[in-house]
């Protein structure tokens, strides 16, 4: 099957995302990466070679098959990027994913993709299912996840107590049970769709359907376990990779000036990660970067 991955910096997450596809999927991925203009254009030839370097390295070794380039982002509309490269015609389905959606089995009885597969087979009729994404989570539920779990120690002092996207344990994670009470629940028939809208962040759809902007939402594709590791974005910290860091504090400034759509929340993320790295004493990759970003972006 086809895979999707849109990208926009963020290197260490885009490496998680496709480990974990290339983990857990039953059938042999074929993952292009959509790079959405992070490239010279917009970003120091330094920080740059963090995603070159990886990039080239998962073509190499054939963990990526290609990488389509777009010249400049979709300005605050990224999701109609989704429609750029080319579909394999011969496959039914494919999915589409952003770069910081991991994807597990969890010890289900079957992988993802066959869980997905066989709900779309189910409802000829859907174009589209998103996978459930837990609205808050926990330390406990993201270490569950392989792929993820060994870097979490490394991440900059995790205030959750007071994150309003961290609930304390497990059984405080915004979960199914909490959506039973609204108008639209779960498929009384079909106990693997809830009919409430989704987003795009990880979605099969039906060959050739495309996602954009205005046809974003879709139902709900249950029983699939995804970690949204965007949760960790506040307290990123790489620290075998100075480079690494670089990349991502340029990327939290950088991305309120050219993904427009959520711009204030954005901004608003940034501040946060500059305020986490400096009370855990790295002021001075944040000036560093404040610079190159300055000299850089017109």
């Amino acid at each position: 099957m086809d895979y999707f991955i849109l990208c926009f910096g963020r290197t260490d997450f885009t490496r998680m995302t496709v480990d974990a596809i290339l983990a857990n999927a039953s059938a042999p991925p074929r993952i292009t990466l959509i790079n959405n203009g992070w490239n010279a254009r917009f970003v120091p030839p330094t920080i740059l070679t963090y995603w070159t370097d990886f990039t080239q390295e998962y073509l190499d070794c054939g963990k990526v098959q290609a990488v389509h380039q777009i010249d400049a982002p979709v300005i605050g509309r990224a999701l109609d990027a989704f429609a750029a490269p080319a579909l394999d015609q011969a496959g039914r389905y494919y999915v589409i994913t952003d770069n910081d959606c991991v994807v597990d089995n969890r010890g289900g009885a079957q992988a993802f993709d066959e869980v997905a597969v066989a709900r779309m087979d189910a409802h000829p009729e859907l174009q589209k299912l998103g996978a459930f994404l837990y609205i808050r989570i926990s330390l406990e539920h993201a270490r569950q996840f392989p792929v993820f779990a060994p870097s979490l120690p490394h991440y900059l002092p995790i205030d959750f107590d007071h994150d309003p996207s961290f609930a304390r344990t497990p059984e405080g994670m915004q979960d199914l049970a909490a959506y039973r009470g609204q108008a639209r629940v779960v498929d009384p028939i079909d106990p693997g769709i809830a009919h409430m809208p989704v987003d795009t962040t990880f979605s099969i759809l039906r060959t050739p359907h495309r996602v954009t902007q205005a046809n974003r939402l879709s139902p709900t594709l249950l029983g699939v376990e995804i970690l949204h590791v965007g949760f960790f974005e506040p307290y990123f910290y790489n620290p075998g990779s100075r480079l690494s860091n670089l990349e991502f504090v340029y990327y939290q400034l950088l991305r309120p000036k050219v993904l427009t759509e959520f711009a204030d929340i954005y901004a608003q993320r940034a501040s946060r990660y500059v305020t986490n790295l400096t009370k855990a004493g790295h002021a001075d990759l944040v000036g560093e970067t404040d610079g190159l970003i300055r000299s850089n972006w017109r």
